[in-house]
């Protein structure tokens, strides 16, 4: 068969997208026409990834191949052969059973296909035949691919750069945070008690309170509300919720917009709503790319309560949101202003989910391009 017809994909579909989709992506990889090759489980990725496909200009068709029975997988990949006539064919074995992963090479062989594994491990583009070549992947994954492929689209992000003012209230917050850790819960109370006027007085208590007071003083001077006697007055719900612990997502956001001008990250965005292909919402503090694959930070300044009151894992949010939007192909974090428990720390370790808590958030850019490259 030629390699110099038109370049053909033949893809056999994973529940994993991203190892499907990159060689795609990859500059001078881009073929005219994909052939998905899916089993029957395999039949709404194959879907998926045909949708992705074509809004990028590829030709894209969806075939079955059994998973289980040699003859009748080698059989349906036969019936393509006609099809393949005069084309440059690169087969992508990196998903599937494998049954088929043998089956596809073997007519791989037959026909004079380039074959190719995507080890997105060690960011290998390995050739297996004709002859054996490694190259390496160059970044080619963005956060809309990366959550495309788990069926999410992004409805609002966020990727300027953060208002000079804002960073620095962030900041100066995150400097001093081994003075403000304990009263954070206060602040954010305090936060939460305006939500429906953009007032609210301050308890006996909290009067008694320098930190707070001071914390307060940081968000007036930035002009987000002003405080007199005992009230506290809002500009507006952005600057209220600024205080309810926006101010923490603002300061990851302001670090991962100076990497990506370094060039430490691929794409990255803030503050996003994603809706997946069954109406499901979810909200991420942070995502961005990296070596291909999606990392994702969760960002908390208080410990999070569920609907009956107790104490729920800060890892339950951050580590189901990696599981759908990525699974082992994706990595999290979790950025807490405050001290976790040591059960908990034991519980983020145990689902590889990295934590930056305290003080130790002052160090963020350096622990992030740590994290990329492990």
């Amino acid at each position: 068969m030629s390699a110099t017809g038109q370049p053909i994909h033949l893809c056999i579909v994973s529940e994993q997208l991203v190892p499907n989709l990159l060689p795609v992506l990859l500059p001078g990889h881009k073929p005219q026409a994909c052939m998905l090759l899916a089993s029957q489980a395999m039949q709404g990725q194959a879907q998926r990834l045909k949708d992705m496909l074509s809004v990028r200009g590829v030709q894209t068709s969806v075939h079955s191949m059994h998973d289980t029975d040699l003859d009748t997988a080698f059989g349906q990949l036969a019936s393509l052969e006609p099809s393949l006539a005069g084309a440059a064919v690169t087969l992508n074995i990196t998903g599937g059973t494998k049954l088929m992963t043998l089956v596809a090479y073997e007519f791989a062989r037959e026909i004079k296909a380039r074959v190719v594994y995507v080890d997105t491990r060690n960011q290998r583009l390995i050739q297996l035949a004709p002859k054996r070549l490694e190259t390496p992947l160059p970044d080619a994954l963005t956060v809309a691919d990366a959550l495309a492929c788990a069926g999410y689209s992004v409805e609002k992000k966020h990727q300027g750069a953060v208002p000079a003012q804002l960073r620095d209230l962030a900041e100066e917050l995150i400097r001093n945070l081994s003075r403000f850790q304990s009263i954070l819960p206060v602040l954010n109370h305090v936060a939460m008690r305006a939500s429906e006027t953009m007032v609210t007085s301050l308890e006996t208590g909290e009067l008694r309170k320098p930190a707070l007071l001071e914390c307060l003083s940081l968000f007036e001077k930035a002009g987000y509300c002003s405080v007199a006697d005992d009230a506290v007055v809002f500009a507006d719900d952005e600057a209220r919720k600024l205080m309810n612990g926006g101010w923490l997502e603002v300061y990851v956001a302001s670090v991962a917009h100076r990497l990506r001008g370094a060039g430490g990250m691929y794409d990255w965005c803030s503050n996003a709503k994603i809706t997946n292909d069954h109406g499901v919402r979810n909200e991420v503090d942070l995502a961005f790319t990296s070596g291909n694959r999606l990392h994702l930070i969760e960002c908390k300044t208080q410990h999070p309560k569920s609907m009956n009151g107790k104490d729920d894992a800060p890892h339950y949010k951050i580590k189901a949101l990696r599981d759908h939007l990525g699974g082992v192909m994706a990595k999290a974090m979790l950025c807490s202003a405050i001290s976790l428990r040591s059960v908990d720390r034991e519980r983020l370790a145990e689902y590889k989910i990295r934590v930056v808590e305290g003080p130790a958030l002052v160090h963020l850019e350096k622990t992030l391009r740590q994290w990329m490259n492990e």
